[in-house]
């Protein structure tokens, strides 16, 4: 009887490390997953950043634009604006 103890306690340590093993590859898996999703979690801010400053741009432009009416001007700024929310939509 005491021989069937041992290797009945001697599968049971390979299956103990067979699922620390396999704990350790999901543990693995996890990190990166979070690792992707933290660099997911960053872009958008710095998008935004950009899409802000690209935006201040191009207004300014519009703005030392004198041949441009008022109105133009309006109308193209609402076009662009309306063009990146969209963008952000289809991103996001």
């Amino acid at each position: 009887m005491s021989e069937c103890r041992v290797g009945s306690s001697g599968s049971k340590r390979k299956r103990g490390s067979q699922r620390k093993a396999e704990l350790e590859v999901i543990h693995m898996a996890l990190e990166c997953t979070n690792d992707q999703l933290r660099t997911i979690v960053d872009w958008p801010a710095c998008a935004l950043a950009n899409d802000n400053h690209v935006r201040e741009e191009f207004f300014c432009i519009l703005l030392e634009m004198p041949e441009l009416t008022s109105l133009d001007r309006a109308l193209l700024q609402r076009h662009l604006l309306s063009r990146m929310d969209d963008l952000w939509g289809f991103v996001l």
